[in-house]
């Protein structure tokens, strides 16, 4: 796989230094054609992506992700093909679920 971001594995995520005021912010993150194009969807819109997740997956070079932005710049924990978001925040996992449970429904 390819490295994108500073994160080169999830894990990674419980090392990023969280300072007093530090603000995170969480959203899906579409990516196909190995980068070609990319999308975002807020938490809120996850029927959104979920669409676009049942009608991409099938593409080549597809990931599905949340993308975390604080005022540093950009992180990526991956969803799908390997669902990674162990350590995100639980109303984020929350949303990731929702998607997950619902695409499993459609097939």
């Amino acid at each position: 796989m390819y490295n994108r971001g500073m994160l080169n594995k999830s894990k990674e995520l419980n090392n990023m230094t969280i300072g007093i005021n530090k603000t995170f912010s969480y959203e899906f993150y579409i990516n196909t054609k190995y980068g070609e194009d990319t999308w975002h969807w807020n938490l809120t819109y996850w029927r959104k992506a979920l669409r676009d997740f049942i009608t991409y997956k099938d593409d080549e070079g597809f990931v599905f992700e949340i993308q975390i932005t604080d005022e540093e710049g950009c992180a990526w924990v991956e969803i799908y093909p390997n669902n990674e978001t162990d350590l995100l925040p639980k109303y984020v996992r929350k949303y990731v679920d929702k998607v997950l449970e619902a695409a499993r429904k459609e097939r």
